[in-house]
């Protein structure tokens, strides 16, 4: 899933941080197929894109230029955020397999409390 959103033929403009952010908030894992997506789980991701993405924008609107990456950091709830607790749960943040720390997730918000496979 977090290469869909990255893939920029099929939407353009997200990076690997919001695809991780994105994700959270659907609740999906980092390494589901989109064609194995339910109808609820689709409408999920949607309705996250959306979500996600306003609020970053909206949160960093009349913020200076040399603040904006800081800021942008600070509002992360997994991105970036390994062995912290996740914000929903509290559970920790993993790494996502693989990624070499590029990207994480929480395991018990989206992977059935499972971490994935080394």
């Amino acid at each position: 899933m977090r290469a869909l959103l990255q893939e920029q033929e099929s939407i353009a403009g997200i990076g690997g941080a919001y695809s991780d952010e994105i994700l959270h908030v659907a609740k999906l894992s980092p390494v589901a197929h989109a064609v194995d997506l339910s109808d609820d789980d689709r409408d999920r991701l949607f309705g996250a894109v959306v979500d996600v993405l306003r609020e970053a924008a909206e949160a960093r609107r009349g913020i200076v230029p040399s603040r904006q990456k800081a800021a942008k950091v600070d509002a992360m709830r997994v991105h970036g955020r390994t062995g912290e607790p996740c914000p929903v749960c509290g559970g920790s943040v993993h790494d996502v397999p693989g990624s070499t720390g590029a990207a994480q997730y929480c395991p018990t918000c989206q992977t059935g409390g499972v971490p994935l496979p080394e």
